[in-house]
Order: structure tokens, then sequence, then C-alpha cells
């Protein structure tokens, strides 16, 4: 997913260029600095928490490309083992879309990095946002909605325990059987792959809808914002 691409940061992309083109000559040149205008800079550091979005998206969906995998051939470990580690992975790293667009937000109105990366940061920025777009507000609240489901469940395996369930546990059993008629008894029943099939389908019925939607609302917190990077650019003092 690419939300650099939101027509909502067109009033910055001319900026943000600007500043990229002087910081590649420069590294060329050598040179340990150079000057950019404070508008530059601006555009910059929002294009690049935008940026950091977009790696977290490309994370998680990774993660569902590993996670509709049945096989690990060239791996030492077996497939419950790879499909727990992706669903914690994903898990783990949902909540880090959430606090980006908190960052981008606080970026886009100016808030001091000291502000925005503190313990209480999130509810700071929620709170100023309010008095420049509600819109933007509603579209933050609308992507941690959508995490919400599943917090309980990142929060076991980030503080209690990895990830499993039921499924995961039979195939788990049936795939360390060595008597040969007990295994035929599981697999007259259902076949290992067939197991596998069902562990699959339940994962990503869970996790992979939840990349869409927030997906949807990050391009509606970007819109948002867009009214206020016109603001920023317009204004002839700040160069």
């Amino acid at each position: 997913m690419n939300h650099f691409e939101n027509v909502g940061l067109n009033p910055l992309k001319p900026f943000y260029i600007k500043y990229l083109h002087k910081g590649l000559v420069a590294y060329s040149s050598k040179k340990q600095v150079f000057d950019g205008t404070i508008k530059e800079k601006y555009a910059h550091d929002i294009c690049a928490r935008i940026h950091e979005i977009d790696n977290a998206f490309d994370s998680l969906s990774l993660s569902i490309e590993y996670l509709e995998k049945t096989e690990f051939q060239e791996s030492a470990f077996n497939f419950s083992i790879h499909h727990s580690f992706h669903v914690e992975n994903f898990l783990l790293r949902l909540t880090s879309v959430v606090d980006r667009c908190y960052k981008v937000a606080g970026t886009s109105i100016l808030l001091k990095k000291k502000t925005i990366e503190s313990i209480r940061g999130n509810s700071e920025i929620l709170k100023e946002l309010k008095q420049y777009s509600e819109g933007a507000v509603q579209a933050i609240k609308a992507v941690d909605k959508v995490v919400k489901p599943l917090r309980k469940l990142r929060n076991q395996v980030a503080h209690e325990a990895g990830y499993s369930n039921r499924n995961l546990n039979c195939l788990s059993m049936i795939v360390n059987i060595e008597e040969p008629s007990l295994l035929k008894q599981f697999e007259d029943v259902m076949s290992v792959e067939q197991l596998k099939a069902v562990i699959i389908r339940d994962t990503l019925d869970l996790l992979k809808p939840t990349i869409e939607r927030m997906s949807v609302n990050v391009e509606l917190l970007i819109e948002s914002l867009s009214q206020i990077y016109q603001d920023v650019v317009a204004i002839e003092s700040v160069e």
C-alpha cells in the first residue's frame, strides 16, 4: 500500500522534492549539512512520517504473505512454528500503524518532537488536533477502532504467552505421531493439508481485513490534514 500517492500530500511534494534534491547534492559533494527552508523541512518531516506508516503496512502485508504458505521447505521449523511466529509478528506490529498516525498528525500541526514522543503524546496530539481538523481526529479514532478487537490478543502475545489455538495444537500433535495406525485414525477425519488450510483460512479471516480497513482510514487522515499543509506552505513569512 502506498499512501504517499494520496492527493492530500500534493501541496507538500514540490517542497519535499527540493529538499531531497538538496540533500542528494550535499551527499554527492560530501557535505555533512545543507540549507533547506522551513517549508522544505516541514514537507520532508511529514512525508517521512507517511513513509513510516507505509513501512508498517508493508510489514503487515509481508506477514500475511507468509501466513498464506503451507510449506517452508528450506526451513528447519515446521508449519505450526512458522504460522505462530508470523501471527505474533503481525499482532506486535499492528499498533505501530496507530502510533505513526498520531505522529504524522502531531508533526502536521507543528507540535514539538518532545511532545509527540512523550508518554502522553497521543492524548496531547489529539487535544491539539481538535483545533485544526475534526476530520483528522475522527480518522485517527477510526484507525484505533479497527485495531481495538485485536488489542487483547496482541497484549497476550506481547506480555503473557506466544500465539496458539486449538487447531495449531492439534496439528502439532498429529505431525508428531509415529504410530501409523493412530495417524491414520486422525487423517481419516481430516488430513494434515486440510487442517493447514483451515488454520490459514481462520487466520486470514481474522487478520487480513484489518489492513484494508486501516488503510482506508489512513487515506482519510491524510486528506483531512491536507488543508493544514496548504495553509502552512501558503504562509509567505515561513521560509
